[in-house]
């Protein structure tokens, strides 16, 4: 216990890093998951094909692929933003199928009572669907 009370700047400080670089992966994967689902659920022609290929990225070991990462981004191997990198390739993984899904949980009354409204396109996605 004492070492917690000696050490806690450094704790707090490492887990402030940790959120941040955490926050930054999220906001990323959001950022890329919203419209891959939008596509996997509007055209179903490349549903399958999205949700496999995104979902095919979970299957790659962490530790592979950061130790894969630093040759192709160019940054050393203790560098943040091959965490990050890795951390939203796990999150586009995960997240792009529960976009799609959820999508396609919006009743499609719904839909037609926001058009019936007056909701444009962009609206309705922003209000009703998401």
């Amino acid at each position: 216990m004492t070492w917690i009370i000696d050490n806690l700047g450094l704790i707090v400080s490492l887990a402030a890093v940790h959120l941040q670089q955490s926050l930054i992966a999220l906001v990323l994967g959001v950022v890329v998951s919203v419209p891959l689902g939008w596509i996997a659920w509007r055209y179903r022609l490349v549903r399958g094909p999205v949700i496999v290929l995104t979902g095919l990225l979970y299957t790659i070991p962490s530790l592979a692929l950061l130790i894969l990462l630093p040759a192709l981004l160019g940054y050393q191997a203790t560098e943040a933003p091959n965490l990050v990198v890795a951390l939203t390739i796990y999150n586009v993984a995960i997240l792009v199928r529960a976009v799609a899904d959820g999508l396609d949980s919006v009743d499609a009354d719904v839909r037609r009572a926001a058009i019936a409204m007056g909701y444009g396109s962009g609206r309705r996605f922003w209000t009703v669907d998401l």
